[in-house]
């Protein structure tokens, strides 16, 4: 009796999560398959390439525009999409759109209460409702309140930010802490344009914390301002040659005891306090141009159900590349990199929420399975072995019932939700500038170790009445015809990005005395090509090189 009753027990606990199981869309939204949300995601994996590799927004847009028609699960999530491209395209009113809506309907759905009832033993995790990870909400806000702020709304914009920080530092648990530092520079602007002086100097100094959270920046940070000074000393006196805009901009994000717990001390601190930038002078920008480098994060499944998320990095989270722009054949400036660093963000988090409460799904389909086949063997053992019916009944009973059990764990489904946000960026990287009303043009340069190699040109409109004209542009790749082109100038250049991607110093200095001779770069340069010449020319093409960086990078 007791084992009848324990057997009711567990039947009666799994038809109470196939019926939880099953509400788990509000009611508003359209039902969507398991095979159809795959579809769209695979679709959403070609959207992907045509953004990214084959830079055609406009077929990207046609394919996710196909998505966001009805109102089902993956809908905020193919609305970010559509907003991604059309922030590339420099169309306003269509990303302000699509992000308003994105932003409704994560509101609508994303509360604790549901997200607490998320780990249904029924259905894909594909068939929940997107909510996005914490990067891809933090994104969102971000994007809308630059939206919001280039239309002379600072105060909402302000709230958009602020909401992107709490979505950052994963409020609901207190595990992180906010390190999103493009969303505290864009925090400090709307105070600034509120004449909230005070909260914009706190929220540049959560940027600057942000910014020296980051693998070996902080490190480099005190580096760079040790090199400026000494250079200052040699070449005059540190007073006459003060730092470099960007070393000047950073340092005046921090506190004086800030800068010293991040290794600046005696003249250097003192070098870079006379010089370094107040928060008025941080906040004196009317453009804002903000690149989008590289390809973004993706998700694959793992473990043997699928329960397993993965985030997959297709390019360092700390880029070995320097950015700069010109503005009208001007000097090029650096970039500010490294505070929207996506690949960071994301890889940093960890797995959502759901990953531990997937792994108890994948277990309990795991023992359903077993437990449900045991059952079956057992019950046909007792119909065999025995003539009394009464014992033959005993048996055909254990037997349907581990044929249903078998059923039930044949029927969940504890597969990770790898929906994710397509259309992003390792990285945007951002530039204040203080230009006049009307166009401009501009060259933006990817150089590693100090030349140039790739670069793209493009034109932007500075509004005469918008608070901040904000400029989306794509950076420089090696997708493309223009990139293509500038490859076979700068192969050296390549290969030396190649060597030290794959290891520095350490890996190209075979016979370690601690010197990199011209026999041993040339083995290694051979040795890179011998390894990713797929066409066997001798040379790297663009995409040989590209698989090379993803391939080096990726084993890391």
């Amino acid at each position: 009796m007791a084992e009848n009753r324990n057997i009711g027990f567990v039947l009666t606990a799994l038809l109470v999560g196939l019926v939880c199981g099953c509400a788990q869309l509000p009611s508003q939204v359209v039902r969507k398959s398991p095979a159809q949300l795959d579809a769209m995601a695979a679709a959403a994996a070609t959207g992907r390439t045509l953004f990214h590799q084959n830079e055609d927004l406009a077929g990207a847009q046609r394919l996710f525009a196909g998505m966001a028609t009805e109102r089902h699960a993956s809908q905020p999530l193919y609305l970010c999409e559509l907003a991604s491209i059309a922030l590339l395209q420099n169309d306003r009113a269509s990303a302000g759109r699509h992000l308003q809506e994105a932003v409704t309907l994560l509101d609508q759905f994303y509360d604790q209460a549901t997200e607490k009832e998320a780990a249904s033993l029924w259905g894909s995790e594909a068939s929940k409702v997107y909510k996005g990870d914490p990067y891809e909400r933090a994104t969102l806000y971000l994007l809308y309140g630059l939206w919001l702020l280039e239309n002379g709304d600072a105060e909402k914009a302000l709230v958009s930010f602020k909401r992107g920080l709490l979505m950052d530092g994963d409020t609901e648990h207190a595990r992180y802490q906010a390190d999103y530092g493009l969303l505290f520079f864009l925090a400090a602007k709307c105070h600034d344009l509120r004449g909230e002086h005070a909260q914009r100097d706190a929220m540049l100094l959560g940027a600057f914390r942000a910014y020296m959270s980051l693998p070996d920046v902080a490190q480099g940070f005190a580096a760079v301002a040790t090199s400026e000074y000494l250079l200052a000393c040699h070449d005059g006196t540190p007073d006459a040659i003060p730092p470099s805009p960007w070393l000047r901009r950073i340092a005046g994000w921090g506190s004086r005891s800030e800068l010293e717990n991040r290794g600046i001390r005696g003249p250097v601190l003192n070098w870079l306090e006379r010089h370094r930038m107040s928060g008025a002078e941080q906040m004196a920008f009317n453009v804002l141009a903000v690149v989008w480098n590289g390809e973004g994060p993706t998700m694959m499944r793992g473990g043997n159900y699928g329960q397993v998320r993965l985030i997959a990095c297709l390019e360092p989270p700390v880029q070995p590349l320097q950015y700069t722009m010109s503005v009208n054949k001007g000097q090029p400036q650096d970039m500010l990199q490294w505070l929207g660093n996506l690949n960071f963000q994301a890889s940093t988090r960890g797995g959502r929420r759901m990953d531990d409460r997937l792994a108890t799904q994948a277990m309990i389909k795991g023992a359903t399975e077993v437990t449900g086949l045991a059952m079956v063997g057992a019950g046909m053992g007792m119909m065999y072995a025995s003539d009394e019916s009464d014992v033959q009944l005993a048996g055909m009973g254990m037997m349907l019932g581990g044929i249903f059990v078998d059923a039930i764990g044949q029927l969940m489904n504890p597969q990770a939700d790898i929906r994710c946000w397509q259309c992003l960026p390792a990285e945007f990287t951002i530039l204040p500038l203080q230009l006049p009303p009307g166009e401009q043009r501009a060259t933006i340069a990817a150089s590693c170790g100090g030349t140039p190699w790739l670069e793209r040109a493009a034109s932007f409109t500075v509004s005469p009445t918008a608070p901040v004209s904000v400029w989306h542009a794509r950076g420089p790749s090696w997708h493309g015809n223009a990139a293509a082109a500038r490859f076979g100038a700068h192969h050296d250049v390549v290969l030396q990005l190649l060597l030290e991607a794959g290891g520095g110093a350490a890996w190209l200095d075979r016979n370690g005395d601690g010197e990199m001779t011209a026999a041993e770069r040339s083995a290694a340069e051979k040795e890179i090509i011998r390894m990713y010449d797929s066409n066997r020319d001798g040379r790297l093409s663009e995409q040989e090189a590209s698989a090379a960086l993803q391939a080096i990078w990726g084993g890391k």
